[in-house]
């Protein structure tokens, strides 16, 4: 059987250890050995010990203690890496930071081992990333000055502090808050969780007296190779030679080289060219690796190598963004580095996990918000293909011209081999220091263009969060987007035309808002556009802390639940939403019977991806695993002929083979495609007939239907089953079944405006009792047929008029009532006026709960809400399942009206429905973002304009 479009949850990374570890200095030695012993190092090499664990679930525990706050004055031990807030200490803040423990400090202390052997080698002390200002000590030495900046790699030689073959002291002082003034405002006066401490891994490196310090690469598709190498301690005479190679090792032309005397500016550059190689995309990440080699007089000095992948990356003034000589279009998010319970201390698991959602949502593109990411991230990225954009810290304010170029360096010269980064990020939203660009450009060879988001840019216009309305604006190529002076969105006089339009940030993710909510309407009027670059939808996931005092999951109010999964990656509707509407491969079922396929790929030919169809029956006796919900009648591959990235072809089934009368009883045809590695981009299901639920009781030779009027009501007997219908509105007051209460009750209502009963009356229809009732106001009929059997039949009509959020009817049930439901019809996510696309038809099932999207529990799909293309629904309640069977086309169903968060927090997100237990609604409202409401978001967006009298009939049936 194909798998489900909708898995239950999304997996959780494992962790190897849960707590930290205290190594002495005898295990560090021993560590240190095995490091050595390790491949084949030699002192021609770069060799590496860990002072610190790898990552979140590696940790070793060093001697610590905070200066002020929570848990602060004695020294006791902390697992690093790790943020020292999350582990109870201090202030945990959320972009108050600057308001709050301005003088807090972490002293940290550890002893460690330096092996003997490396006396006659440089060593370097390697931080990954502290927060924030850091001063170390090195056997009570300082290790050079004071460092500022939270997010960047910095190192320091060691080489004289150290006692080789001895124990060793290391000292740290870490400052929450830097002395500079302007990394504060850049770093942690800004909207997301500002964490404390060492939280990326510590280390030695040693490296021979003469070595390579680094390199920088610019290889093209067309395999063009340049590279600039950084040696250290080199003499005129020495050579650096060249090698590229596969990644098993095996030689990719032959090596080159070039004396280092020919570099007077201390790089030696290189250049070649390699035939044919397979070009680097997300699409295809194809990577190599390249061995440098420093060599004195033919004997080898030094040996590096680096990952790289062959890769151009254009942008053409008022056309669009290419790489490798092919358009693209970057369908992107916003990602944190974040994980609740360790906050920006990660894993490679979690990279990999992160990486593979944003993937599973078909998205090719991830923007490193606000900050540089760990260098495990990037290299997945490379590994996995993602483009990326790699962004200098500054949420709204800027770094000074003393430390801001220091920072950008380190940055540069870190990630600048990646072929997944395509754009630099100076900054975000006021936070870009324009005398930073000539630095990026300078450390990168690939002269990546430099973005400075939400605003017009090296040809790029990043505006943020643009209405629908503007947006049209900005894609003819105007310089339209939000300007703070003028707290709206305005054109600038003073800038050209000719703009490629590529928003940063759009459809703020806050709660069920944003995300998907309107996507469809975007993207239809973006890829309209020739000057489209992309987009990138905010935000990844909902950062909610697990907080050390409490134990809860922390989303500071509204500032950070914005995320289309939540914080350990739980997957909402809009994950589901963006991944059909970005899906590359498109289907479309023809009139004609066939297939439209369109490919929407930039590298890869549809006929590489695979087509399994399936013609399905809905198996109503086994819902226990979303893998049972039907019963696979016939399937097959769809023979898909030759179909380029741009291209449409119309297929048939090819139905030889099939049992005789198989095809007969389906009743939906199912279209899976997966990418050439096996990724599911989609699963489409099409309904072929109309479907009633199995086991509905057929009248046969049961005791006719009766009735008896009282002063309150009539009261209908069929069989188990006792109806009340109420005299002083029309409504269906009671239901029984054996005798016990059913909770339903109150119907149908209109779910707008008021009613007056005008008539009510009943009579015998043979088997059948019939009770029409009519109105005055908002309803006109409604007409009742009860079945012998029980079966209840409802035939309504209804007046609404004007601009209105939903209309439709209801009927009461108690929310405290309902324990599960399950349906046929699209599933399992609601849907909004606006989001409508997610769902996939077949039979789902959950059981009741009360998450708020983004604001608590996350336990998800969410019961309440509204439901598409429904042909049936089960309710169990306390006191036996009720079916509700829609027999209206184009009708939702409305099981209860969704929680929403407090009105303070809830921005533009909030949506109004009948406060009802179970609705039949012609209307549904759409559903805004944090910053926009609906109406501002595109033609699904609009409220329902409601002309005169609707009609609809369902049924309902009572026990099984």
């Amino acid at each position: 059987m194909l798998n489900p479009t909708h898995p239950a949850a999304s997996p959780l990374p494992s962790a190897r250890s849960s707590a930290g570890r205290r190594a002495c200095p005898g295990v560090l030695a021993a560590l240190a050995a095995l490091v050595l012993a390790a491949g084949s190092a030699t002192a021609t090499e770069t060799e590496r010990q860990y002072l610190s664990g790898r990552d979140k679930d590696d940790t070793v525990d060093w001697e610590f203690q905070c200066t002020s706050g929570a848990k602060s004055g004695e020294w006791t031990t902390l697992p690093v890496p790790s943020h020292w807030d999350l582990h109870g200490f201090g202030t945990l803040s959320y972009k108050k930071d600057l308001e709050e423990a301005h003088d807090e400090k972490g002293l940290y202390r550890h002893e460690f081992e330096v092996p003997a052997e490396w006396r006659d080698r440089r060593v370097f002390l390697v931080f990954e990333g502290v927060m924030t200002d850091t001063a170390a000590k090195v056997n009570g030495q300082p290790a050079g000055p004071v460092h500022q900046g939270g997010f960047y790699r910095f190192q320091y030689e060691v080489t004289p502090q150290l006692n080789f073959g001895e124990t060793n002291t290391l000292e740290v002082e870490v400052s929450r808050h830097s002395a500079n003034d302007s990394v504060n405002k850049a770093e942690r006066l800004a909207d997301y969780w500002v964490f404390a401490g060492i939280y990326r891994p510590v280390h030695l490196e040693a490296v021979p007296q003469q070595f390579i310090s680094r390199v920088a690469i610019d290889a093209r598709h067309d395999g063009a190779f340049a590279m600039e190498v950084f040696p250290d301690g080199a003499a005129p005479g020495d050579t650096v030679e060249v090698r590229i190679l596969e990644l098993d090792g095996s030689p990719v032309g032959e090596p080159f080289s070039q004396p280092v005397a020919a570099a007077d500016d201390g790089i030696v550059r290189l250049e070649t060219i390699i035939d044919s190689p397979r070009p680097w995309s997300a699409e295809h990440p194809d990577l190599y690796q390249v061995e440098t080699r420093l060599l004195r007089n033919g004997e080898l000095l030094h040996r590096t190598t680096e990952r790289f992948g062959f890769r151009t990356i254009e942008v053409r003034d008022g056309d669009g963004i290419y790489v490798n000589g092919r358009r693209v279009i970057l369908k992107g998010i916003n990602r944190h580095s974040f994980w609740p319970d360790s906050g920006r201390c990660l894993s490679d698991e979690v990279h990999r996990l992160d990486i593979e959602t944003i993937k599973d949502m078909n998205m090719n593109a991830v923007r490193m918000s606000h900050y540089p990411p760990d260098s495990g991230f990037l290299d997945l990225c490379d590994e996995l293909g993602l483009y990326v954009l790699d962004e200098l810290a500054g949420w709204h304010n800027h770094y000074d011209d003393e430390v801001g170029p220091k920072l950008v360096e380190e940055m540069v010269t870190r990630d600048v081999n990646h072929p997944c980064i395509l754009f630099w990020d100076n900054g975000n939203e006021g936070g870009s220091n324009p005398n930073f660009d000539k630095v990026f450009t300078a450390l990168d060879p690939q002269k990546r263009r430099v973005l400075h988001p939400w605003k017009p840019h090296a040809g790029i216009n990043t505006g943020h969060y643009l209405a629908y309305d503007t947006a049209k604006v900005a894609l003819e190529g105007k310089p339209m987007y939000y300007q703070p002076e003028h707290n709206d969105e305005v054109l600038n006089p003073d800038l050209p035309d000719g703009w490629i339009y590529m928003p940063t940030e759009m459809l703020h993710g806050l709660y069920d808002g944003g995300g998907g909510a309107s996507l469809d309407d975007y993207w239809k009027l973006m890829t309209a556009s020739p000057r489209l670059g992309g987009g990138f939808i905010w935000v990844f996931c909902d950062e909610g802390v697990r907080r050390p005092d409490t134990g809860q999951l922390d989303t500071a109010g509204n500032q950070a639940p914005d995320g289309m999964v939540g914080p350990y990656r739980e997957r909402e509707g809009s994950f589901y939403t963006i991944k059909e509407i970005w899906s590359p491969i498109q289907l479309e079922r023809r009139d004609d019977g066939t297939i439209r396929i369109a490919n929407h790929y930039n590298f890869t030919n549809a006929q590489d991806c695979s087509f399994t169809w399936e013609f399905r029956r809905v198996n109503f006796q086994s819902l226990t695993e979303p893998e049972q919900a039907y019963i696979v009648l016939e399937s097959g591959e769809l023979e898909v002929p030759s179909i380029a990235p741009g291209g449409t072809a119309d297929v048939k089934l090819n139905l030889e083979g099939a049992r005789p009368g198989s095809l007969g009883t389906a009743e939906a045809l199912a279209i899976r495609v997966d990418d050439p590695g096996g990724r599911e981009l989609w699963t489409w299901v099409w309904p072929l007939r109309e479907i009633s639920k199995q086991g509905l009781p057929v009248e046969r030779d049961e005791s006719p239907a009766s009735f008896v009027e009282d002063d309150h009501a009539i009261r209908v007997t069929a069989g188990e089953v006792s109806l009340a219908f109420s005299k002083a509105d029309g409504t269906l007051a009671e239901v029984r079944r054996g005798g016990e209460l059913l909770p339903l009750s109150k119907g149908p209502w209109p779910g707008s405006g008021d009613a007056e009963l005008t008539e009510l009356k009943a009579r015998q229809n043979g088997p059948r009792v019939e009770v029409e009732a009519r109105y005055e106001g908002a309803l006109v009929e409604v007409k009742w047929e009860v079945h012998a059997t029980g079966l209840l039949r409802c035939d309504y009509r209804y007046r609404a008029e004007g601009e209105l959020e939903f209309h439709g009817v209801t009927l009461e049930l108690p929310e405290e009532r309902l324990r599960s439901k399950r349906w046929l019809g699209n599933g399992p996510f609601r849907v909004w006026k606006n989001r409508l696309r997610g769902g996939t038809f077949g039979v789902w099932e959950n059981d009741f709960n009360p998450t708020i999207t983004g604001h608590s529990r996350w336990q998800y799909p969410e019961f309440a809400g509204c439901f598409s293309d429904v042909r049936w629904m089960e309710l169990e309640t306390d006191a036996g399942p009720i079916t509700l069977v829609p027999r209206s086309e184009g009708v939702f169903v409305q099981v209860l009206a969704p929680k929403q968060a407090p009105d303070s927090l809830v921005g533009q997100t909030k949506t109004t429905l009948p406060t009802a237990g179970l609705g039949l609604l012609h209307a549904i409202p759409p559903i805004g973002s944090k910053f926009k409401k609906a109406v501002q978001c595109g033609p699904q967006s609009q409220l329902n304009v409601a002309e005169g009298e609707y009609s609809g009939a369902f049924e309902l049936h009572f026990g099984r």
